[in-house]
């Protein structure tokens, strides 16, 4: 669902200028439950959560404004059956947005010979 709402955003706000094919939005989830837990009415069923965002582009003047946009409209999400500002947000940084850099990709490229999926040859 935020994938296709953020695709439909990207290419509103950029003017068609971004691709939003281009861009990877990562969300990584932590602490489910872990604040509220023991005093919710249902330890289950959690009540808060922590998402870490990482937006990828191929630039980075790109990557700053894409993840400039997300994280602001990440945290004004509409939510069903509630009128009235979210106000339990927090930021892990300030800005909220942080450049950094270049990405690089890692790759290993390893020929062994004389092993065997069962057997290794000792050393």
């Amino acid at each position: 669902m935020a994938k296709q709402y953020f695709d439909a955003k990207i290419l509103d706000v950029f003017n068609g200028a971004v691709d939003p094919d281009d861009i990877d939005i990562d969300y990584r989830l932590y602490g489910a439950g872990t604040v509220l837990a023991v005093s919710g009415p249902d330890p289950l069923d959690p009540r808060e959560l922590g998402v870490l965002i990482t937006v990828t582009v191929p630039d980075q003047e790109t990557a700053h404004a894409n993840a400039t946009f997300v994280a602001h409209a990440s945290s004004h999400p509409p939510i069903a059956e509630y009128d009235g500002p979210v106000s339990t947000l927090a930021s892990p940084y300030s800005p909220p947005e942080m450049d950094r850099g270049p990405l690089h990709r890692f790759t290993l490229n390893h020929v062994t010979t004389g092993v065997t999926p069962h057997r290794a040859v000792p050393p």
